[in-house]
């Protein structure tokens, strides 16, 4: 082995808004690097999205900033792009901050060439030689034109032959996930070949293929998840991080981290064809019959109520007396997912789903295909997956929690974001 580094991609540090969760994807990063350590990785690599938001909680980033100083003492280096969530197109993102702090170092650097193509410069790692370059992410796929103008000619030349690593945060059309496959992605064509390792993020799912005149391409997916989507995910294939090794012919070793912190229960609870009361009484015989959890490590529920009540309203079904119940039982976290249970009582509940990202996408689906239809939009940005990507970055801003700040202060920091992610100046 000439050396080794680990890919990260999807971290997401401040998601989520209860304080277990947050605490336990903070430690996820915490325990990741300390594993990182461990093994004698050369060099990190972070492939977009290390926080939640450009500007996050303070408390979050400091424990971030306090493991990162450790790597910097021990002389190894972190490397990142842009992920979709890091990135401020009107303001200062945190990344830029813990840059100039030289705590990591964005490998991406472009200059515009006389035909209007976009070249990329390599960095060079001191230590091992390998070369990084990288492409960051953009709000409402800006990235694909900057792709599609991408100098690659200048970036297959490798007249040193050294380890070549390629980092992105974008959808790849041809490794697109089912649940990606109606939004929009970079083909494989408008990637640069003849890179031994390109490492991505975005899709929050594991996977690895080699292609061709390129290389292998690698998603770790997320470390610890960002939503219930991610979560129920972790309870069949848990989250983490890819070890990386390179022998002296550039042929390469690869071992999946799992990041283990806590266990996930995934429950389903089918309510359809059935009262309220028959559906509320099913579910406390269903708790009542569950054993006490195990105190070793943090347990959290998910639970899942589906289907069309017979009769009655799904307000009627009392939720937090049925999560009390199973925090009795010494559950840390529960969460009831109900956004796909109706009433036929409810007739105006028209748009179902999995969960609330997936029915606040179809929400912004419809209502953006209704006024397209009526305005004629000819704005791109605002129509489409670009427009439902907007409302659904615009909806995450307008959700973060005020954590100690004063009424000015905050309002002003939901301001700049949602401007930012306008990509509109404040004054406008």
């Amino acid at each position: 082995m000439i050396f080794k580094f680990a890919h990260f991609a999807d971290i997401h540090l401040g998601a989520f808004r209860d304080p277990i969760l947050r605490e336990l994807n903070v430690q996820a990063f915490e325990k990741a690097i300390d594993r990182c350590v461990g093994c004698c990785v050369d060099f990190i690599i972070i492939a977009g999205d290390l926080f939640e938001i450009a500007l996050p909680y303070m408390a979050v980033v400091d424990r971030a900033v306090r493991k990162m100083k450790e790597l910097k003492d021990l002389g190894i280096p972190i490397y990142v792009v842009y992920g979709s969530h890091d990135y401020s197109a009107t303001e200062i993102s945190i990344i830029d901050i813990l840059g100039s702090a030289g705590l990591l170092k964005k490998v991406v650097s472009a200059d515009v060439t006389d035909t209007g193509k976009i070249r990329l410069s390599f960095f060079t790692d001191k230590k091992t030689g390998a070369r990084l370059a990288g492409m960051s992410a953009r709000k409402r796929g800006v990235e694909r034109t900057y792709y599609e103008n991408l100098d690659c000619a200048h970036l297959e030349e490798n007249e040193n032959n050294n380890f070549k690593l390629f980092l992105f945060h974008s959808t790849l059309n041809e490794m697109k996930p089912e649940f990606l496959s109606m939004s929009d992605g970079i083909p494989l064509s408008n990637f640069p070949k003849n890179f031994n390792y390109y490492a991505g993020g975005h899709v929050h799912k594991r996977m690895e293929r080699d292609f061709p005149e390129y290389g292998k391409f690698v998603f770790p997916g997320h470390l610890f998840g960002r939503d219930y989507r991610d979560l129920e995910n972790v309870s069949t294939e848990p989250g983490g991080f890819y070890f990386v090794e390179v022998d002296s012919s550039s042929k390469i070793g690869m071992r999946f981290e799992p990041m283990d912190l806590c266990s996930i229960l995934s429950l389903h609870y089918n309510a359809g064809e059935k009262t309220s009361y028959v559906a509320a009484e099913e579910l406390k015989k269903m708790i009542d019959r569950m054993e006490a959890f195990s105190d070793k490590k943090p347990s959290i529920v998910l639970f899942k109520v589906y289907g069309e009540l017979s009769g009655g309203k799904p307000s009627d079904i009392n939720f937090g007396e049925l999560k009390n119940m199973l925090l009795k039982k010494g559950a840390s976290a529960v969460y009831f997912n109900h956004n796909s249970l109706s009433s036929r009582e409810l007739e105006q509940l028209k748009i179902k789903g999995a969960d609330r990202r997936d029915i606040e996408e179809k929400i912004f689906e419809e209502s953006l295909g209704l006024f397209e239809k009526k305005a004629q939009l000819k704005n791109v940005a605002l129509s489409k997956s670009e427009g439902c990507a907007l409302s659904a970055s615009l909806l995450s801003i307008l959700k973060a929690e005020n954590t100690g700040e004063s009424k000015s202060d905050y309002e002003i920091k939901i301001k700049r974001s949602a401007f930012s992610a306008l990509v509109i100046g404040e004054s406008q």
